[in-house]
């Protein structure tokens, strides 16, 4: 049995535990951030280190995602505010904002044209493949042989092409429509093309994502990727009327 005057002194016990309770389940946001730009450039990762997380969302970009570990890609460099908000099991919340810094990272630096090549290096040995340089070194391969017609040295000549775009696993990204103009009106990359190939002819021109689209997206292409340029002429007309 507990003596009377033993019972204002449990009293406090349990009401101080009660607090240090209730103090102990408040929940505090708080997360952690990795990053690797030298190989993974616009990324960052993202980890909660919160206490008492019920549940969590991010608010990134203006978007919201739940994962307590979130790896995400920014669209370009810069730098961005991150929130983390928390709630635990009685529905009490917290949330946190950092700042974080996303490098830019020239894809056509040094560094970062080495790595390309080293994957496109690697696609050439585990293909078996022996590329061609046209005239602006750009390294390519045949893939379909033309009728031994090459483009004359007059501008003015006609050329249809078609152009598309494939990662190196040959997954399409985007084929273009035949395009058809003077052949002196085209890009210099797409001259370099024409004179290089016969009509007929198919190529895979393998472009470095610095000659690629570099450090920006499309067609849904993950910035800094490499790609395979298929290049077909379709026809080598004659020089239109002058008169």
């Amino acid at each position: 049995m507990i003596s009377v005057n033993k019972l204002p002194h449990l009293a406090f016990l349990f009401l101080v535990v009660s607090l240090s309770s209730c103090v102990d389940d408040e929940p505090k946001a708080s997360f952690m951030v990795e990053q690797d730009p030298e190989n993974k450039p616009l990324y960052a990762t993202f980890t909660s280190t919160s206490k008492h997380a019920e549940s969590l969302r991010w608010h990134i970009e203006g978007n919201y995602v739940t994962s307590p570990v979130l790896e995400y890609r920014f669209d370009a460099a810069g730098t961005y505010n991150i929130e983390l908000e928390i709630t635990n099991e009685d529905g009490e919340t917290d949330r946190v904002t950092q700042q974080v810094e996303i490098p830019f990272i020239d894809p056509c630096g040094d560094s970062w044209l080495a790595k390309d090549q080293a994957v496109l290096d690697q696609y050439f040995a585990d293909h078996s493949l022996t590329p061609l340089r046209d005239e602006l070194e750009r390294q390519y391969v045949i893939t379909q042989a033309g009728n031994g017609k090459k483009v004359t040295d007059n501008y003015l000549q006609i050329v249809d092409i078609r152009s598309s775009f494939y990662y190196l696993d040959g997954t399409l990204v985007y084929q273009g429509p035949v395009s058809s103009d003077e052949w002196g009106r085209y890009t210099p990359e797409a001259r370099a093309a024409i004179k290089a190939l016969e009509e007929g002819a198919k190529a895979n021109f393998f472009l470095p994502s610095c000659r690629a689209f570099g450090a920006n997206s499309f067609y849904g292409v993950p910035p800094y990727t490499p790609l395979i340029l298929q290049v077909e002429i379709i026809r080598l007309g004659g020089i239109p009327c002058q008169c």
